[in-house]
């Protein structure tokens, strides 16, 4: 961030950027590149690990975090044609939330999505050749960013698959969670026919508003308890990984529910799932699992069925995939 930057404007600049209608993992990557908390060779030589600097990319600056998203050498036909396309970026940046702040901010919100991809993709390749020693075309950068990003936003307004409530009377409301908490809310869908299964994710506040969400689906022939408990392994990463914590693991599968509380069916099929889910609730610190009535998590629900017909997984942050908003606005409180 400038030195010049009030903190308003920074503020400003947040509130912005996590309304961006991108990818969460692109979202999380840019966010820890912006705090220069990414393993690059000057942050890993910052917390006392011996290493050159030196950049493998180009052999010749420090690989900060800046340099290794934009500025090295190797990166200058990536830099060529977004210059190209979307106008010449302009500045003496010192780190990549100041190029963001002022070098990008000045851009469509387009654009700004798709650069967040495009470093997303820059990062992605850096780590394909240094750790698997893959091959990766970095002048096909910019345009796979730009399909990738046009087929999230297509997965996102893609929302015929969400389910209706017309007809259908709630037996039993949400409720929000108490004041500092967030409530989890999961479920599955599952398509024998196909062998896929669907899963949903929201994490709401204590306001009722939508703080992240996830459609993700896997090839699988699972039961439904075990898809269900699939459901809470996910969810567990998912908000550990958004940082939405202390939580609430809300779910309408009661014996799911106890098999966590009470310990048991470690030494079954399932004991795999239900012993990493011990080990992961350990270190996500206050956090609880309730049983409801499937009406009440009809939200998740419709999010399983989604992934069902989509064929990426999708993530929003504080924004929820549905202009008919009529399942999130029924359990809203009041």
């Amino acid at each position: 961030m400038p030195s010049n930057s009030s903190s308003s404007s920074s503020n400003s600049w947040w509130q912005f950027f996590w309304k961006l209608k991108i990818p969460l993992k692109v979202r999380i990557l840019v966010w820890k590149a912006c705090h220069d908390w990414i393993p690059t060779k000057v942050n890993i030589a910052r917390r006392g690990i011996r290493t050159s600097n030196i950049c493998d990319g180009c052999k010749i600056g420090n690989e900060t975090t800046l340099h290794a998203l934009w500025n090295c050498k190797r990166l200058r036909d990536i830099r060529g044609e977004w210059n190209d396309k979307k106008g010449t970026l302009t500045g003496n940046f010192s780190n990549l939330l100041e190029m963001l702040q002022i070098g990008i901010a000045n851009k469509s919100l387009g654009e700004v999505e798709l650069f967040c991809v495009v470093i997303w993709r820059i990062w992605f390749g850096r780590n394909s050749i240094k750790h698997s020693q893959l091959d990766f075309i970095w002048k096909d950068v910019i345009n796979w960013s730009e399909v990738f990003l046009s087929d999230f936003h297509r997965a996102t307004s893609s929302l015929q698959y969400m389910p209706s409530l017309n007809g259908n009377k709630l037996t039993c409301k949400w409720t929000p969670p108490s004041e500092g908490m967030y409530k989890v809310n999961c479920d599955t869908a599952v398509d024998r026919i196909n062998s896929k299964v669907g899963f949903g994710i929201v994490i709401r506040n204590s306001k009722g508003e939508v703080m992240a969400s996830c459609a993700q689906s896997m090839v699988a022939n699972f039961s439904v308890k075990t898809a269900k408990l699939f459901a809470v392994w996910k969810s567990i990463i998912f908000s550990g990984d958004c940082g939405l914590t202390p939580c609430s693991f809300e779910l309408d599968e009661a014996c799911i529910v106890k098999w966590i509380k009470n310990g048991c069916h470690r030494d079954s099929a399932n004991g795999i799932i239900l012993n990493d889910i011990d080990l992961m609730v350990a270190n996500l610190g206050e956090v609880a699992f309730c049983h409801t009535d499937k009406s009440a998590n009809r939200v998740a629900r419709g999010l399983a069925i989604f992934a069902l017909k989509s064929s990426d997984d999708t993530f929003w942050m504080e924004y929820f995939p549905c202009c008919d908003n009529e399942m999130l606005q029924a359990d809203m409180p009041g």
